[in-house]
């Protein structure tokens, strides 16, 4: 015998890596980064550093402080000018869309040039019981006195699911 239906006789799932349906071939997150301030532990180009996140606005509009430990390893001369005595200050912005981190520091302190170098990466959160994860992840260049090669950066940070941001933990 055969049987003729207009609903599937199998179940069917939808599964979606998304975690949401797609939309077409795109996921679509509704889900916005938030890029907790204060302090984050870092490493600029493979030295120990400190990324201080002193404001970030509803716009996206961020201010800091970014510094080293006293290097003597080769080519560190420029971020080696962050000291935590006199560390180098940081401007840029924060796409709460995307999770893209942009921002250029310069030395507090004078110098014979202007120095100035630029810093790009990606915010990660994972949540691991009662603990958000934040990373950031990203690429850095000197642009000023001289445009240099490009570096590697992360930094790394602990919240409490409820409750405050552990410093620079990671």
């Amino acid at each position: 015998a055969l049987i003729v239906t207009g609903i599937p006789i199998l179940p069917t799932a939808h599964a979606s890596p998304c975690g949401v349906p797609p939309v077409g071939l795109i996921c679509a997150h509704p889900q916005t980064y938030r890029l907790p301030g204060g302090v984050w532990s870092a490493h600029v180009n493979s030295i120990d550093a400190i990324l201080n996140i002193s404001s970030v606005t509803v716009t996206g509009n961020i201010k800091g402080t970014l510094y080293t430990g006293n290097t003597t390893i080769a080519n560190s001369s420029i971020i080696s000018l962050c000291s935590a005595a006199h560390p180098c200050s940081i401007s840029g912005s924060f796409n709460a869309r995307s999770g893209k981190i942009s921002f250029t520091s310069s030395p507090t302190i004078p110098t014979f040039a202007a120095v100035k170098q630029s810093y790009t990466g990606y915010l990660s959160q994972r949540t691991l019981v009662d603990v958000t994860q934040y990373t950031i992840d990203g690429i850095g260049i000197t642009i000023k006195p001289v445009a240099g090669q490009g570096f590697g950066w992360d930094a790394h940070k602990l919240c409490l699911v409820i409750g405050p941001c552990l410093g620079g933990s990671g």
